[in-house]
Parts: structure tokens; sequence; C-alpha cells
């Protein structure tokens, strides 16, 4: 995906006329979640500069790595600034679609410290 989108941000990739991060905050925001909170990096510039502080009404933070952290280190990060004793964590370049309500009761009822949302792929060659 950089070779297509080298200039942005991976979540701001154009996919009909949109950026990919708007579908992922709008399917995120009709799961009802009120707040989100990116970690940001590499362009930080291009997602702050067309989320600012909110996305449609919801409130928007960035976690910013001033240096590489890694995907974990991005996320510790980022967990910093949530509020509460839970959080979903989602990468910025990929969506499916469940029930994050069912997802967070499933949690809950398992007193889980961490609960995992996996997707079966019949070809997985590409991600190595």
């Amino acid at each position: 995906m950089q070779q297509v989108v080298s200039e942005l941000p991976k979540s701001m990739a154009q996919v009909n006329n949109r950026p990919f991060i708007e579908y992922l905050l709008n399917y995120l925001r009709g799961q009802g979640i009120t707040k989100f909170i990116l970690s940001v990096g590499y362009k930080k510039e291009d997602i702050q500069s067309h989320l600012h502080d909110q996305f449609k009404n919801i409130p928007v933070e960035y976690a910013v790595e001033e240096e590489p952290l890694g995907t974990g280190g991005g996320i510790k990060n980022a967990l910093k600034m949530v509020e509460g004793k839970s959080a979903f964590v989602l990468n910025g370049d990929s969506m499916f679609r469940l029930g994050l309500s069912a997802l967070s009761q499933l949690h809950t009822d398992a007193n889980a410290d961490i609960t995992l949302a996996l997707r079966y792929l019949e070809d997985p060659e590409r991600f190595g």
C-alpha cells in the first residue's frame, strides 16, 4: 500500500474520493464510539489537518510519536490517554466489521485483560 500512497499516511489513502480514515471513523461512530485517540507519527500533519480536533462532533485526540515506537509502542503511548479501564484498539489502515457492543460484552463477561477479534482469511500470504 505504501507504494501506492507514498506521499500520504496509509489511513489517508483515497477511496471513492474520501480518505480511508473517514470510513473507519464513520463505522466506529455508528458503533457508539464517543472519542477517538489516534496514534500518529509518519506525516501526522496530513491527518491532523484533515480531522482537526473532532470528527462529526466526536472528539479526536492525538498520541504523537516524536520518533517511531513500532506498533506496540504506538499503542502503549496512546493508551496513556484513555480515560477509564478499557478501549478498542484498531489499525488505521484496515477494517473488518463486527459488533463492538457484543465484543465488549464478551470481554466483560470473561473478566478478560485483553480480547482480540480475528478474521479468517482463505489466503493470508500477503501478510507474510
